[in-house]
């Protein structure tokens, strides 16, 4: 009687599973591609410090006496990493069924169960990027967390150590032109801060571009020297996608993040040094200990986001309505 090889079954899910996970992300994961990706730093999770009380200088008199010695002081936030699973089963009638079909069809099977669930998993680790605190446990922390004014973030409660605030505006109703101006100086005037991209929803894009008349999609030009001038020349829209930015705000470019958080707007500097994903495991298939007549194998995957400076680095616009 024909038996399978879980051995050689193994091979191929170890050997597929990467390529499988690098088209699922190139193919529906917006803001796991827009978010720059960095190695760990640290083993344990992410660590780095922020600024918790600044120094004053003073002007003084000839003679007068100097003020006493200060010093800023820091605090340590930290994350753990966030981890993520599926598990690709096998049942005992199946993989008898499967054994008389030969290698090839074997194989088959299990390439179009592992696709299924890295797509599956792909979209998970998706949505925890667009969420909160996520709700199952993994220890993920999403933007709806790392960008706020309220709430304890990587250990810190920012009611305590408001630099550690991002300036979040309530907008309560359709966007509008003093909104983005009114989020534009909390967080670049007020909080000496700075930003390169704003994302939003399909929904507060159609009302920002109807808001904004002089708002359109820009044009991709492609740049040519014929040996006596340089000058641009127009593409087409046909260059476009999801990772192209829609349009702009004071020249920065707003991008469009299907399934984006409802109602939501962010300005964030997209940047390895301030926003980023740390990777703390890549795609990795282990078969688990049988107890049944079933084999399964957990597909699992392991990253943190981190927001190293929310309140000069990041805002939100909240209650944004359609109009």
């Amino acid at each position: 009687m024909a038996t399978m090889n879980l051995d050689s079954v193994r091979d191929v899910l170890v050997r597929f599973a990467p390529n499988y996970f690098a088209d699922a992300t190139n193919k529906d994961a917006y803001l796991y591609n827009r978010i720059t990706h960095a190695d760990p730093s640290d083993a344990v999770g992410p660590r780095w410090f922020v600024k918790d009380s600044g120094v004053t200088a003073r002007g003084f008199a000839e003679g007068a006496t100097f003020g006493n010695p200060q010093k800023f002081t820091q605090k340590e936030a930290r994350l753990d990493p966030g981890y993520f699973e599926t598990t690709l089963e096998l049942t005992g009638r199946t993989r008898d069924a499967l054994a008389k079909q030969g290698d090839q069809r074997i194989e088959n099977w299990f390439l179009e169960q592992l696709r299924e669930h890295i797509n599956a998993l792909v979209a998970r680790v998706e949505a925890a990027i667009k969420g909160g605190i996520d709700a199952e446990g993994s220890g993920f922390v999403g933007l709806l967390e790392a960008i706020a004014d309220s709430n304890t973030y990587a250990g810190i409660d920012r009611s305590v150590v408001g630099r550690f605030a991002a300036p979040v505006i309530n907008v309560a109703g359709p966007i509008t032109m003093d909104a983005m101006e009114t989020l534009d100086a909390a967080l670049r005037i007020n909080n000496r801060g700075m930003y390169n991209e704003i994302w939003m929803g399909s929904d507060v894009l159609r009302d920002y571009l109807d808001l904004a008349s002089e708002a359109r999609r820009p044009e991709p030009r492609l740049v040519v020297n014929n040996g006596a001038r340089t000058y641009e020349q127009v593409t087409g829209i046909g260059d476009a996608n999801v990772l192209t930015p829609a349009t702009k705000y004071r020249g920065v470019d707003i991008y469009e993040i299907p399934g984006y958080a409802a109602q939501r707007v962010d300005f964030v500097q997209n940047t390895v040094e301030n926003l980023r994903l740390e990777i703390y495991r890549d795609i990795e298939i282990g078969e688990r200990k049988r107890v049944n007549d079933d084999d399964t194998w957990a597909i699992t995957y392991a990253a943190q986001l981190v927001n190293r400076n929310p309140y000069k680095k990041s805002g939100a616009l909240t209650g944004v309505t359609s109009a």
